[in-house]
């Protein structure tokens, strides 16, 4: 297989012989051109036309991600990592507006570059360890459970968002708005004040018909639709938690909601999810009401193996 080919660009020549020494200490990558500020680095990218872009944020005449959106424009399946002096999730924001796949920061570039690489090579998405505070051998957490009895799964998802919000971490719970009161009537008895999380911004409630309606196109999962729609939501609540590793929290009844009249759409959607948390380090929590009947066993299965975990609802 031919090496995938890359683009550096950053003002700062010793920094470009530092990743171009890093790039090319893994095998199947190669460095097929540098540029040092925003015009060359449109050229260079229509001209070379490289698997990746390893992208500077500051750079002089055009900035990175004017570079980043001028690029994507010209070649929409072109993939961009920034590679950033900038620890902040306003930052991160901004890149991931601007269509770029990963943000690792320069200080973690031994730790992050190459994994963040691969990610994106192999079609998923990257953010700096520092930032979603992923430990180097860490993997993040995506549990399904199935449940017998809707009060049970109610309690479940409530334990799991309490336990996150009372770490001081920010969590999002996806019901449908006709349901969100006892799910939060349930997550008040495990100790959970929702009115100041809410107020501190950590608790983050979303309407799953509002959410669903943002990023499913004819019934099925539109990618790009959900990566805009829940990063920005993860991005959000990542500013406001006062947590310790991992920074948030996710739960909900979407998916199992969906699975009742498309389960290959749900498939595909939980898939999503665990890319999102792979990506973000998230701790995501899926719990099933009655989805191991023979008619949906074969699909469920599937199911859990998008998943991290299967663990013994109640």
């Amino acid at each position: 297989m031919l090496d995938r080919r890359v683009l550096l660009v950053d003002d700062h020549l010793p920094w470009r012989r530092h990743m171009s020494s890093v790039v090319q200490s893994s095998s199947g990558w190669c460095v097929v051109g540098e540029g040092d500020d925003g015009p060359d680095a449109i050229e260079k990218a229509a001209a070379l036309q490289p698997d990746l872009i390893l992208l500077d944020m500051e750079l002089p005449t055009l900035s990175g991600l004017e570079a980043a959106r001028r690029i994507l424009a010209a070649a929409p399946t072109t993939r961009v990592l920034f590679v950033s002096a900038h620890r902040s999730w306003d930052i991160v924001e901004a890149a991931k507006v601007a269509g770029a796949r990963g943000y690792i920061l320069k200080p973690e570039l031994g730790r992050d570059l190459l994994p963040a690489m691969q990610a994106i090579a192999d079609g998923q998405r990257w953010v700096s360890s520092t930032l979603t505070g992923r430990d180097a051998q860490a993997r993040h957490r995506h549990e399904v459970a199935l449940y017998s009895e809707d009060a049970a799964l109610i309690d479940g998802h409530a334990r799991f968002v309490a336990a996150a919000l009372n770490a001081g971490k920010s969590a999002i719970m996806v019901v449908a708005e006709a349901r969100r009161s006892r799910f939060e009537r349930a997550m008040e008895a495990h100790g959970v004040d929702i009115d100041q999380a809410a107020a501190e911004l950590r608790y983050v409630p979303l309407d799953l018909a509002a959410l669903f309606g943002g990023f499913m196109v004819d019934g099925w999962p539109d990618e790009d639709r959900f990566w805009k729609a829940a990063s920005a939501v993860v991005i959000a609540a990542a500013r406001a938690s006062k947590g310790a590793s991992p920074l948030v929290a996710a739960a909900g009844e979407g998916c199992a909601t969906l699975f009742g009249t498309n389960p290959d759409a749900t498939i595909r959607l939980e898939c999503m999810w665990n890319a999102l948390a792979h990506a973000y380090n998230l701790d995501v929590f899926c719990g099933y009401l009655g989805a191991s009947g023979d008619e949906f066993a074969p699909a469920f299965q599937q199911v859990c193996r998008a998943h991290t975990a299967v663990v013994l609802g109640m």
